[in-house]
Order: C-alpha cells, then structure tokens, then sequence
C-alpha cells in the first residue's frame, strides 16, 4: 500500500507541473512569445526527455538511487511539461479544458476499472507494443500523405491503445496479476502513468481540435 501511495503522489505532483505550464501557455502571453522565440529550447528539451526516458527505463540503476531518481524523474517531467506546453500554446484554451476534462475522467474510470476488474492485462505487454509500432507507423504515413482524415483516425486508435496501457501499467502497479513491478520501481512506475495519461490528453486534444475546426 505504501508504494501505491508514493507511486501516485509522484505522479501527482508530475501532472500539477504540467497542468502550471500548460496553463501558462493558454493564458500568458509572454510565455506564448517565449516559446515562439526560443525553438531551440524545445529542441534542447526533447534531446533531454528522449535520453532520461532511456535511462529511466533502461538503467534500472539510476531509476532505483535516491536521490538521482528524483532528480531525474523532476527534469523529466520538467522537459515533457514544456513540450505539451509548446503544442497547447497553438491551440484555443477552451479546446484546452475540453480535452483535459475529457482525460481526467477517462483516467479516473479507467484507474477504478483497473483496481477492481479481475481481468489480468499484464499479460498483454506484447500486443499493446505491436499495436503501439502500428501506430507509429500509421502516424509516419499519415504525414507523409497529409491525410487529416488518417490522422483523426490515427489519434481515436492512440486514445485506445494508452487506455489500455494506462489499465496495464495501474494492474503492474497493484501487483495482482501474472506480472508486478517491485517495491524500488516506484519512479519508474509513476514515470509510466504520466506518459500514459500524456498520450491519452494529446490525442484527445487532436480530436477536439479537429471536431472544433
């Protein structure tokens, strides 16, 4: 019970980073005008997200030491609370709040479903990757071919699959099922629901975006 509790707390505090930042870029101007003028730092900040994330999940190590797992989950989140921001600056805020609305309840229902479903996906990790690298490549033919409709279509697709990720992952974390994660993972697992909830939000942004223009 106790590495639930850390798990969500870490995570709690990851996604009120990320609500302040892309709240900024909703409603400050001078953070809009940032992000417009300082390309490079996104560019920096997506550098620095891709290599944490690999150490992360890769060097189990570093992920488990306190307190360089702190440290680096905090610029982790750091950096991927500025990337959402840079692409919720771009869009209207009220499209903003819809989506954010939309993904804290499907989170919600989603995290109960999860505590109390006696279905096991953990066991599932392998079809949810196949299904993820579909999608990577739907993603890359969509641009590609600068199909909106594939697109739309690409996204509705994403919201499912981290669905059932975000159900994997809370199942990893409860211990229930074929496959649990241990009591020193707990950065690695909070790192998880955050991403998982992150795909959720972009996507459904895309969506109502789209519905909306």
């Amino acid at each position: 019970m106790n590495f639930i509790k850390k798990v969500y707390s870490i995570l709690s505090v990851q996604l009120l980073m990320t609500a302040v930042f892309v709240t900024g870029s909703c409603f400050s101007d001078s953070y809009k005008q940032f992000i417009v003028q300082n390309m490079w730092f996104f560019w920096v900040c997506l550098v620095v997200n891709i290599v944490l994330l690999y150490v992360l999940v890769y060097v189990r190590s570093a992920s488990r030491k306190v307190p360089v797992n702190y440290f680096l989950l905090g610029l982790f989140t750091f950096t991927e609370a500025y990337l959402v921001s840079c692409i919720t600056a771009y869009e209207d805020p009220e499209t903003v709040f819809i989506a954010a609305l939309l993904t804290a309840a499907i989170v919600v229902a989603l995290t109960i479903y999860a505590f109390t479903t006696k279905t096991d996906f953990t066991i599932c990790g392998g079809l949810l990757f196949t299904a993820l690298m579909a999608l990577f490549v739907g993603s890359i033919l969509a641009l590609i071919f600068r199909s909106r409709y594939l697109a739309i279509v690409i996204s509705a697709l994403s919201v499912v699959v981290f669905s059932i990720y975000l159900i994997y992952d809370t199942q990893l974390i409860l211990g229930k099922g074929e496959l649990k994660l241990t009591i020193d993972d707990y950065i690695f697992a909070a790192m998880n629901l955050y991403l998982d909830i992150i795909r959720i939000f972009l996507e459904i942004l895309r969506l109502v975006s789209a519905a909306r223009n």
